[in-house]
């Protein structure tokens, strides 16, 4: 649409809106399209706090299944029979 018009349209996702957004620019000139040059759009911070969402901990499962594992054992060697748990579920967060 922009183009129509006679705008160059440029847009981005380089910062990461929660909702989705996105950053648009209209630009418009009477250079050849080789001339123009290449916006350098705002990137968030890396070193935010809300980079970790987008991470992971590769052995985070291995961990989780030994902690599990070494609670059962606890249990075992210090509950009754009749109140040993029969499995452990690992929760991220509460609700």
């Amino acid at each position: 649409m922009g183009e129509e018009a006679g705008y160059r349209v440029e847009s981005s996702c380089a910062n990461c809106r929660p909702d989705g957004s996105y950053d648009a620019a209209f630009s418009q000139s009477d250079s050849t399209a080789e001339e123009w040059k290449h916006l350098e759009w705002p990137r968030p911070s890396m070193t935010s706090v809300g980079v970790t969402k987008y991470t992971n901990v590769p052995g985070q499962n291995v961990l989780r299944e030994r902690l599990v594992q070494k609670l059962l054992s606890h249990c075992k060697e210090n509950l009754p029979e009749h109140l040993m748990p029969c499995s452990l579920v690992v929760v991220g967060t509460l609700p």
